[in-house]
């Protein structure tokens, strides 16, 4: 058994999708022109999909109002600069941060910026990466 993909219901799936290929390196496997114009993406390194999708009978969830730490994509990255280079980044084109990059009691550098539909990704530099499985 395997965790295939985490669904997110959003207004503007294609949009979405480009946003996440050209901004952080996602591949688009399959897209959808029809509704619910579900977009799945593939990480840089493979796992885990993520499925974009807007159905008309469910309207998306309003990102804005979920804290950033209650629910967020987490984006691995090799040390605390990475992260702070790439919060700039996103924020220069359509994100927007939710503070200054910190750092955890455990050593982890982080920080959260929500993409332009309001989804909160978390950037983080574990100090102790989890092993590969």
């Amino acid at each position: 058994m395997r965790l295939e993909h985490v669904a997110i219901a959003m207004p503007d799936p294609p949009a979405a999708a480009a946003w996440y290929a050209e901004r952080l390196g996602f591949r688009i496997v399959r897209a959808a022109a029809q509704p619910p114009r579900a977009q799945f993406l593939e990480p840089p390194g493979g796992g885990t999909l993520i499925e974009l999708f807007c159905d008309p009978n469910t309207p998306p969830l309003d990102h804005h109002a979920i804290h950033g730490m209650q629910a967020h994509l987490a984006i691995a990255l090799e040390d605390a600069a990475a992260v702070a280079a790439l919060a700039a980044d996103l924020a220069a084109h359509g994100a927007s941060a939710e503070g200054e990059p910190a750092r955890t009691a455990t050593g982890d550098h982080y920080a959260i910026v929500r993409d332009p539909w309001g989804v909160p990704l978390q950037l983080i530099a574990r100090a102790h990466p989890f092993e590969s499985r």
